[in-house]
């Protein structure tokens, strides 16, 4: 009894000592750093507000509203704040969607579920994803919307769920699979909420800029021919010394092989239940996503609790403190793309693992009833 509560203390401490640090080092990071990204979606919430042209270059760093017309709509709340106050609002938002999100997954996916245990996985996460809080990027509030959506669908209430689907194509790069997947557990009153609200927001967006698509697909094209960076892709081919650019349509060739791998690893294990077979399309969609920073990790959280699940006090402990100590070897870049590789491979193992043992559990049940 005496060892065993030694060994809880230790355990209490390291975790104590790990998300004490998680927390402060990101406080100092958003305390310190410039928000560029968040600035670019201020920035066009701002000239949305006023009637202005939203497809601009913003900032010191030259950097492209992009997106679709809803994008900068939704950031119009936060316009009505001084740029500094909007961020502290913004940042707030992120953190809580993170550590609701995280709580709810692990609810929902691991064996057994404590408040130390969540504070560990999200303060891990917070390294994991530090480039987020360096540019002031979106990626924790999609990962809550991401959340929701997975329960919603499986809850059996795919119609609320596909009303989510506009937010996803906010980065629709990083969806590549679960959209797919997402339709497959949906069904069709899934896919008729999302075609009803994208098509609503479409008819807006023509009324309010009848030339927006022209406009977008202009910036795209110039961002095209930009292939400066300071972090790097966390891509295949940027692994492998290929030149990337800004859009992510340098080497369409991989991006469609990486695709179509992605896709078909996960119809092997589409059998899974909900929850595992779309945080595990997730991954796949960030294995396979044209173009991709770590301030996109996020999405990897759902299928990293996945795999975390089930697993000894010590390999759990070990495996969160590679998720939030990994990402400073590697600078944040190029190299965390083995970080999706591993995800994606050990959980695609897992997955049919699984999936083997349930038919081997069906077999014998047959057998014994026969």
């Amino acid at each position: 009894m005496k060892k065993l509560s030694v060994k809880l203390l230790v355990e209490i401490t390291y975790i104590t000592i790990l998300v004490t640090c998680s927390i402060i080092f990101t406080r100092y990071t958003i305390l310190h750093t410039e928000p560029q990204d968040f600035n670019v979606y201020y920035d066009s919430a701002k000239t949305a507000l006023h009637g202005g042209l939203i497809y601009n270059i913003y900032g010191p760093a030259k950097l492209p509203y992009w997106y679709f017309p809803w994008v900068a709509w939704a950031y119009i709340p936060l316009a009505f704040f001084s740029q500094q106050t909007a961020y502290i609002i913004y940042t707030t938002v992120s953190l809580l969607s993170a550590l609701a999100s995280i709580y709810f997954l692990a609810k929902k996916m691991l064996t057994s579920t404590n408040l130390l245990n969540v504070l560990f996985i999200f303060s891990m996460s917070l390294l994991l994803c530090w480039l987020l809080f360096r540019v002031g990027q979106m990626d924790f509030i999609l990962l809550a919307i991401t959340t929701l959506t997975i329960y919603l669908i499986d809850a059996k209430r795919p119609f609320q769920a596909g009303l989510l689907i506009p937010i996803f194509l906010f980065k629709p790069h990083l969806f590549i699979i679960f959209f797919p997947y997402a339709l497959l557990k949906g069904g069709k009153s899934f896919f008729f909420s999302a075609l009803l609200t994208t098509l609503t927001l479409i008819s807006i967006s023509f009324i309010v800029i009848p030339d927006w698509p022209f406009q977008m697909l202009r910036l795209l094209g110039e961002s095209g021919q930009r292939t400066d960076n300071i972090w790097n892709f966390t891509t295949l081919p940027t692994m492998l010394n290929a030149q990337e650019n800004w859009s992510g349509t340098a080497n369409l060739p991989f991006t469609f092989a990486l695709i179509l791998l992605g896709f078909f690893a996960i119809w092997s294990v589409r059998k899974l239940q909900t929850f595992p077979v779309l945080s595990m399309a997730l991954a796949a969609s960030l294995f396979s996503a044209p173009r991709a920073y770590s301030y996109n990790f996020p999405i990897l959280i759902p299928a990293l609790i996945w795999l975390s699940s089930g697993l000894p006090k010590t390999l759990f402990l070990l495996l969160w403190t590679a998720v939030g100590t990994l990402p400073f070897l590697f600078h944040f870049s190029t190299g965390m793309y083995s970080i999706v590789i591993f995800v994606f491979v050990i959980g695609i193992v897992k997955a049919t693992i699984q999936l083997r043992e349930i038919g081997k559990a069906k077999f014998s049940t047959i057998e014994e009833s026969t």
